[in-house]
């Protein structure tokens, strides 16, 4: 065995225990909550879920979670969750491509919003307390940004997909541009020969360490899952510890492997474009499902057919907003057939109480680093001036400080402190959060000016979305109007430069009124109306 490969053993060893560190197990004496008997179904939810029209109509551009003005919802017929599932095999769920969300982010209100591992775990536990056998499988790409605080989730979600008892866990291109100590240390294969992780075509240090597919036992049958990576996507990991292999290489050895050959139910995972995913199933029938994780958008509310091809297709959505429920079923023929169902994780799902004390223990660890320890390093602003606070802007701007004042925006810091509806965990430690809840901060790169907001201790005059969000930081004007000696000139030009005429603003709030977090903002006139709300 190499000295590199012992190196990492020793990583595998700390990556242990600081995950302990993060996560501890057991953590949280209360049981999840479900609802009661004549509330909802065994599943966690509601009995009924709005059909197809109803719930295309809660989605937005893109795939984003909103009602659509003018909708008429109420002339829309639900339709039964699970519909003739009587007596299943197996049923499997498939989520993936969670990119971070880890729960549902944005302005628009929980209750409008999918997604989140404490709703997906009620769901999950829901479908085996009704007696089902059920298999937990994820595509992978837990994680999309560099940083220690992605390592975090990363390491947070493993350990949240070992309390659902998943039984496999791709690993995304995403996923695999972390360091690989913190892949080591999570992901590969353990001393006693176990890991949920699996990829066909990329190893982590050594092809020993990484399975190219698991072999899943339930009482019923043996289900075999790859997982690969599109050849040409392969391109942007340049990380000389990953060992990436041709992709029909890597699943010939696959289906050539005894083991595989076993199993009655052979799914594959790719990370890869739809076109790409249809031509690997006229190429490859010994798989009975291929899953396609690599397109954005809702999942599709059929198993897709492809003409002169064995296997069917699956199209997991992103962000986790949905699961998709594949049920295995008997029949005459002997030969298995799958039913399928796509499942919004929305806020019928009651949060598992055991997830959300392990997202205190998240937001307590980001605490503890402190932004220096999660490697932010605030940035001087391009004006090379600097935050003073609304404030101080209200000496001179009574009345639209008055305006702010009362408004969201001066909560903003504090909708963290105390957050409504969020389980009352604290989040202003979060830089994903504070960016947007506080002021001087690069809202997309989650990254403070140099002196933006850090804390209510040291910068309790910058809590709030402030002024200086929008118009940009006012320290030089305030001396320049405060100075005697400044010439017209000089006093125009920085007002000039603080001036935001109505298209400028409207850039600003995209900042954190994106369409991930606050997709309302993107219907036609939604601008006019937000801005309505602050208007000075």
């Amino acid at each position: 065995m190499s000295d590199k490969i012992r190196y990492f053993q020793f990583a595998l060893l700390l990556g242990v225990l600081g995950i302990g560190c993060l996560v501890l197990s057991g953590c949280g004496d209360e049981a999840p909550s479900y609802p009661k008997a004549g509330e909802a179904s065994s599943f966690g939810q509601k009995t009924t879920l709005i059909d197809e029209q109803t719930d295309t109509a809660k989605q937005g551009k893109s795939g984003s979670q909103t009602d659509l003005p003018g909708d008429n919802v109420a002339a829309i017929q639900p339709a039964t969750l699970f519909a003739g599932w009587e007596n299943p095999k197996d049923v499997i769920v498939f989520t993936g491509r969670q990119f971070g969300y880890i729960e549902p982010c944005g302005c628009t209100g929980l209750e409008r919003q999918k997604g989140g591992l404490a709703r997906r775990h009620s769901f999950i536990r829901g479908l085996q307390e009704n007696g089902w056998n059920v298999v937990s499988l994820d595509t992978g790409n837990q994680v999309r940004r560099f940083g220690r605080q992605p390592e975090l989730k990363f390491n947070l979600t493993s350990e949240l997909l070992g309390t659902m008892e998943y039984r496999a866990v791709g690993l995304g291109p995403d996923d695999l541009k972390l360091p690989a100590g913190e892949l080591f240390a999570v992901a590969a294969v353990d001393d006693q020969n176990e890991s949920m992780f699996v990829s066909s075509n990329v190893a982590i240090l050594d092809r020993d360490f990484t399975r190219r597919f698991q072999l899943i036992e339930t009482d019923h049958q043996k289900i075999a899952v790859a997982s690969i990576i599109q050849d040409d996507w392969l391109t942007s990991l340049f990380n000389d510890d990953l060992i990436i292999e041709n992709t029909a290489s890597a699943l010939k050895v696959v289906a050539a492997d005894e083991l595989f050959q076993q199993a009655s139910l052979k799914i594959l995972v790719i990370h890869g474009t739809l076109d790409y995913v249809r031509e690997l199933a006229k190429s490859h029938e010994e798989y009975d499902l291929l899953v396609c994780a690599g397109v954005p958008g809702e999942p599709a509310y059929e198993l897709e057919e492809v003409k002169g091809a064995k296997p069917k297709l699956l199209k997991v959505g992103e962000k986790s907003m949905f699961a998709s429920v594949v049920g295995v079923f008997d029949s005459e023929s002997g030969k298995p057939v799958m039913k399928y169902q796509r499942v919004p994780l929305d806020a019928s799902y009651t949060d598992s109480a055991e997830v959300l004390a392990m997202f205190k223990q998240y937001q307590e660890e980001l605490q503890r680093a402190g932004f220096s320890g999660l490697g932010i390093q605030p940035e001087s602003h391009v004006s090379g001036y600097r935050f003073v606070g609304s404030k101080t802007c209200a000496d001179c701007h009574q009345e639209e400080f008055e305006i702010w004042e009362n408004s969201s925006h001066a909560y903003a810091t504090q909708s963290l402190i105390a957050p409504h509806g969020r389980a009352e965990i604290p989040r202003q430690f979060d830089p994903e959060c504070i960016s947007c809840h506080s002021t001087g901060w690069q809202t997309q790169k989650y990254v403070p000016y140099e002196s933006g907001f850090m804390s209510l201790a040291d910068t309790l005059n910058l809590q709030g979305n402030g002024c200086e969000n929008c118009h940009g930081p006012g320290s030089e004007h305030v001396r320049q109007e405060s100075d005697p000696n400044s010439t017209m000139d000089s006093l125009t030009q920085l007002r000039n430069f603080l001036h935001r005429d109505l298209e400028d603003a409207k850039t600003s709030c995209l900042g954190c009124h994106d369409l991930d977090n606050s997709p309302d903002f993107h219907h036609d006139g939604a601008f006019e109306e937000y801005w309505s709300k602050i208007r000075h």
